[in-house]
């Protein structure tokens, strides 16, 4: 009877229609079982995923997007499974308050380009929720950081490949692009004679704030053989290079100031610093870069003044809506798709003009609830943790780097992983809020009883 069926199936309904739907119900059963290696799987394919599924939707592969989307199921279901006597405090509050604020606006609001504009904006916080529960221990740490340095320089490398060697040819051909005229801004730099690189990403400034997450792994990695802690920080300031991207090198300096200042380990990034710096000064000063580096030292390049243009715009659509004008009405997937939407270059006006001061708020709250408590933690991991969310905290203030989920995520893993080292070596006292003021109550009543 079943061969019946299966042969009446592969006659008349497409391969595609038979063979997926038990693939995805395979993944997603095996992310149910094996919690832990189903992040790490995700977390290693992220970087690759933008360019093989534009290949795959060029060349026509059917289910493109939903065998993509499965990467955020997996990771959901992962979170549940391992949400075992897991205790969220009032930084997981501020994701889950934007959440709800998200919902009413669904409600008020239940159209496609509003649901994915929520999934956009508030899929970040699913990889800041699955290092949360998925506790790393020294030994898993060092592992981690290996494995993370490893992708993070092939992704560098690719980009050099690309920045160095091979040109915009292959990814324009992909992009169905002929025209000079109709090459995304993105890709190009005024006063830069060559394109700028992004690797097996989809943008320059994701590879830009990956390489630099990688270079705070490799500074992390003392124990790292120094041959290879050399090549890797050198592949991964190549690959920053590539991207021309100054919002990674802003965030690169944010996050090691974060780490001189809360580590003990200052020689090695006091050593890595210099090369980068030196790499960028040797590019910056060739004949190249030489305008564009002058450019943006003189604050004459276009771009910059695009940037203060559409904080003014936001700031002043956010003063007379301060209640948001919805999801789905900025970006550029938005912009895609409705002629309506408008581009904010900067994470939080993204999130205030869309949902309002109040998500916006939450948001700040949330990222600075994040420094605080790897601020204050004593573990390497909080460190490690901290200095990268202080990089992708000031990449976003000039740009939109929330909704990449592969940054996000290799960003706010780590971030969550460090808050959840941060309680587990901290007492419950010192931790809990209600906690501490019951103790008040209780040494005050005694002390007014004596």
């Amino acid at each position: 009877m079943l061969f019946f069926v299966g042969a009446l199936l592969a006659i008349f309904v497409p391969l595609s229609y038979v063979v997926v739907p038990p693939l995805a119900a395979m993944v997603l059963w095996a992310s149910w079982r094996h919690p832990r290696w189903t992040v790490g799987l995700v977390l290693a394919l992220l970087p690759f995923q933008p360019f093989v599924t534009e290949v795959a939707q060029i060349r026509g592969v059917p289910f493109v997007q939903a065998v993509t989307a499965l990467k955020e199921f997996c990771m959901l279901i992962a979170v549940l499974r391992l949400w075992r006597n897991r205790r969220w405090g009032w930084i997981e509050g501020c994701g889950f308050l934007s959440l709800g604020v998200a919902a009413i606006w669904l409600v008020h609001n239940p159209t496609t380009n509003a649901a994915l504009g929520v999934k956009d904006d508030l899929e970040m916080f699913l990889p800041y929720l699955a290092g949360t529960v998925v506790l790393l221990d020294g030994s898993s740490v060092d592992s981690w950081k290996r494995r993370a340095i490893a992708i993070l320089s092939i992704v560098a490398l690719l980009g050099v490949v690309e920045f160095v060697f091979i040109g915009p040819a292959p990814r324009l051909a992909l992009m169905q692009i002929e025209k000079e005229s109709d090459i995304p801004s993105t890709l190009g730099a005024e006063g830069l004679d060559q394109y700028r690189a992004a690797g097996p990403l989809d943008s320059p400034i994701a590879l830009g704030e990956l390489c630099a997450i990688g270079i705070l792994l490799v500074i992390s990695a003392s124990n790292m053989n120094l041959i290879l802690r050399g090549a890797s920080l050198m592949l991964l300031a190549g690959g920053m290079i590539s991207a021309v991207s100054r919002s990674s090198f802003l965030g690169l300096a944010a996050g090691l100031s974060f780490w001189l200042l809360r580590s003990q380990n200052r020689k090695g990034a006091i050593l890595s610093l210099m090369l980068v710096t030196a790499m960028a000064v040797m590019f910056f000063s060739s004949s190249s870069a030489s305008d564009f580096a002058k450019a943006t030292v003189t604050r004459q390049e276009s771009s910059l003044e695009g940037h203060l243009e559409t904080f003014e715009y936001a700031a002043g659509i956010l003063a007379s809506h301060p209640f948001g004008i919805g999801p789905g009405t900025v970006g550029i997937r938005a912009m895609a798709s409705s002629g309506s939407a408008i581009n904010v270059e900067s994470a939080y006006l993204t999130l205030g003009v869309e949902y309002g001061v109040i998500v916006a708020g939450l948001f700040a709250l949330f990222c600075a609830g994040v420094l605080r408590i790897c601020w204050r933690g004593g573990t390497e991991l909080c460190t490690l943790g901290g200095s990268i969310m202080a990089a992708h905290a000031a990449i976003m203030i000039f740009v939109a780097a929330h909704v990449g989920f592969a940054g996000s995520s290799w960003v706010l893993f780590p971030a969550g992983a460090a808050v959840l080292s941060a309680r587990a070596h901290t007492s419950p006292l010192t931790r809990n809020w209600s906690l501490k003021f019951r103790d008040s109550c209780t040494t005050i009543t005694s002390r007014s009883s004596t």
